[in-house]
């Protein structure tokens, strides 16, 4: 090949990767977000957090990212994420184990990142391993039945007068797992536990009649989306109950909870965003590792505490990320 022909391949090469460039800088990505629970609580988290970090590294909603948020009841699951995956996304956020199954079933193919799961992953199916998951799925693990062990101790050490916790789940079916956690955690520190179902918002307030007539003395709220969702409702219903609870997230504290304690939600969304780029620059989920929370927030509502006149240990009060006024 003379030296003339050599030139006129290279710019050629460079003209095709230049055009391969350029065809990429003007794709429109496609973003799926499928959950459970509230719309506007999890468009609030994903508009403040993880949207504004997708911004910053090229991916911006309007300009060059279409974003698809579907949410509804666990039974709506199935059908919503067929409809998502009709409309040809490039990676779907699944929020929950049952977004993940429910994507699965309508795709094998679609990158899915959990943000976030609370089961195991590996156990569930979804992963060979945390750090090399060798399938369609990655993201955010949240363990969720060591956090729930976690919270009942914290509500111990606020209330120590307190033997007879109760813990709110949805079913033994669906949170089996935390719960079980939960009763060692209660066994360790020699409470008497109490299990209440609540799977709808309807059965709320029939499950702290109940609550109030076993004389339960302060209540643990499992980690799930539908009980962040209707945080409010459950802190009112908790306080005409005269009952001290604690809560999955630090600003379900806010909401009226007494006690809120998880990670860091604002930073696990923004890592979300991270998991995003990886894909969407041609990363295969099943060797992107997968995370667990490092930073957690602890968050306790003074004025909770005064209306179920109750007073926080000092020490306790030192250990608080946010004391709400």
């Amino acid at each position: 090949m003379s030296r003339l022909q050599v030139v006129a391949f290279l710019l050629v090469a460079l003209l095709d990767t230049s055009h391969a460039l350029a065809q990429s800088s003007q794709k429109t990505w496609r973003l799926g977000v499928l959950t459970t629970g509230s719309a506007g609580r999890a468009f609030e988290s994903f508009r403040s957090q993880t949207f504004p970090q997708l911004a910053k590294q090229g991916f911006v909603e309007g300009k060059n990212l279409v974003v698809d948020i579907r949410t509804g009841t666990q039974e709506e699951l199935p059908g919503l994420a067929r409809e998502l995956v009709g409309t040809g996304p490039d990676a779907v956020i699944a929020v929950s184990v049952w977004a993940i199954r429910a994507v699965q079933q309508a795709s094998r193919s679609i990158p899915i990142i959990a943000s976030f799961t609370g089961e195991d992953p590996v156990a569930a199916g979804f992963a060979a391993s945390l750090a090399r998951p060798a399938g369609q799925v990655t993201g955010i693990v949240m363990l969720a039945p060591e956090l729930s062990a976690k919270r009942l101790q914290v509500l111990h050490d606020a209330i120590p007068m307190a033997k007879r916790m109760a813990v709110l789940a949805r079913s033994p079916e669906l949170d089996r797992p935390s719960i079980a956690e939960t009763e060692k955690a209660a066994e360790r520190s020699g409470l008497d536990l109490m299990k209440f179902y609540a799977p709808t918002p309807a059965k709320y307030a029939p499950a702290f009649t109940a609550m109030s007539e076993a004389g339960v003395e302060a209540l643990a709220i499992e980690s799930a989306p539908e009980f962040a969702t209707n945080a409010a409702v459950l802190a009112s219903l908790a306080l005409q109950s005269h009952l001290p609870t604690v809560c999955e997230w630090d600003w379900m504290a806010r909401d009226g909870c007494l006690l809120g304690y998880g990670p860091d939600m604002d930073e696990l969304r923004r890592r979300t965003a991270d998991y995003v780029v990886q894909i969407f620059h041609g990363a295969s989920p099943g060797n992107l590792p997968m995370e667990q929370p490092t930073h957690f927030k602890f968050a306790i509502n003074l004025q909770t505490a005064k209306d179920l006149r109750l007073t926080i240990p000092p020490a306790m009060l030192a250990r608080a990320d946010e004391v709400i006024e």
